[in-house]
C-alpha cells in the first residue's frame, strides 16, 4: 500500500509562545510536516504562495495584516485547509460557526486542538479542500457584503461601559478601569478610588473587552495589563500580581496559560 503523503503545514501567529504550543501539539501527529513558521501576515502570504502548504493554522489578531487580510491576499483557487486561532473574539467565532469553519481559542487544550486537527486532516485525505475553501470563500463574503476592506479582526471593543445607579447612567471609560472584579451576578468595576457595579457576568464582559488590554488571570478578576507593577511567583505556577495601586491579586490555575502569553508579549 503507498503511504499516505505528509500534510505540509504552516503556522502564522505573532506571538512566539503560541507557536511553540502549536510546534509542540502537531509534533505527536506524524502525518503533519511542518514546512515553515511565521510571525506575521506579510510574510504569511508570501510563504503560502510559494510553498502551497496542505494546511495553515493562522492567528486572526495580529499587527499590520491579520488573519483576515491574509486570506484577501490569497487565491481562492488555491486557498488551504485554515484553522483559524483566535483569542476571546464573538464576532468572529460567530462568522466561523455560521459557516462550519474550524477554530481554536487561546488559550487552547489538547482535545479541542486535536479535534480541529482531525476534522482538517479528513478534508485534506479526502481531497475536499475546495469545500474547506468555498466556506471561507462565503465567510468572507458575509463579512465584506459590499466588496469593502472591513476587517473582522480590528472590530471595535467597548471604550466605555455603561453604569446605570440611583437613576442616573454613568459611562465608565475602559481606559480607566484598573481591575475587575465578579462579585455573585454582578460585577465590580475598580478605576482608581471608585468602585462601580454593574449587573453581568465577568464571561459577557470579558467578550467585550480589547484582549490586548484586559486579561482575565482567575475566574473572578479581569485586569488591565497596563495597571501591573509586578508579579511574584506563589506556587504551583501560580502568581501574585501586583497593580500599581498596592492590589495584590493571585492568579487561578485554569488561566495559566494566559499569564504565559502575557510574560512572552511583555519580555
Amino acid at each position: 500500500m503507498k503511504p499516505l503523503s505528509k500534510i505540509k503545514t504552516v503556522i502564522v501567529d505573532d506571538e512566539p509562545l503560541a507557536r511553540r504550543r502549536i510546534k509542540k501539539l502537531i509534533a505527536t501527529h506524524h502525518d503533519i510536516d511542518l514546512a515553515a513558521e511565521c510571525n506575521n501576515g506579510k510574510d504569511a502570504v508570501a510563504v503560502i504562495e510559494s510553498l502551497h502548504p496542505d494546511l495553515v493554522f493562522l492567528d486572526v489578531q495580529m499587527p499590520e495584516w491579520n488573519g483576515f487580510d491574509v486570506i484577501e491576499r490569497l487565491e481562492i483557487e488555491s486557498l488551504p485547509v485554515i484553522i483559524f486561532v483566535t483569542a476571546y473574539d464573538t464576532y468572529a467565532i460567530k462568522a466561523f460557526d455560521v459557516h462550519a469553519i474550524d477554530y481554536i481559542l487561546k488559550p487552547f487544550d489538547d482535545e479541542r486542538f486535536f479535534h480541529a486537527l482531525d476534522r482538517a486532516r479528513e478534508f485534506i485525505r479526502q481531497k475536499e479542500t475546495g469545500i474547506w475553501a468555498r466556506r471561507v470563500y462565503d465567510m468572507m463574503t458575509s463579512l465584506h457584503p459590499m466588496q469593502e476592506p472591513v476587517s473582522l479582526a480590528s472590530k471595535r471593543y467597548l471604550d466605555r461601559i455603561v453604569v446605570k445607579s440611583a437613576g442616573r447612567i454613568h459611562f465608565v471609560p475602559t481606559e480607566t478601569v484598573d481591575w475587575i472584579e465578579a462579585s455573585g451576578k454582578y460585577l465590580d468595576l475598580h478605576s482608581g478610588k471608585t468602585t462601580h457595579r454593574i449587573r453581568e457576568s465577568i464571561s459577557e464582559l470579558e467578550l467585550k473587552l480589547d484582549p490586548k488590554i484586559f486579561l482575565r488571570i482567575h475566574r473572578s478578576y479581569i485586569i488591565n495589563v497596563g495597571r501591573i507593577r509586578e508579579m511574584q511567583s506563589w506556587h504551583k505556577g501560580e502568581y501574585i500580581v501586583i497593580l500599581n495601586n498596592d492590589v495584590k491579586l493571585i492568579t487561578g490555575r485554569g488561566y495559566r496559560d494566559n499569564l504565559d502569553i502575557l510574560l512572552n508579549r511583555l519580555v
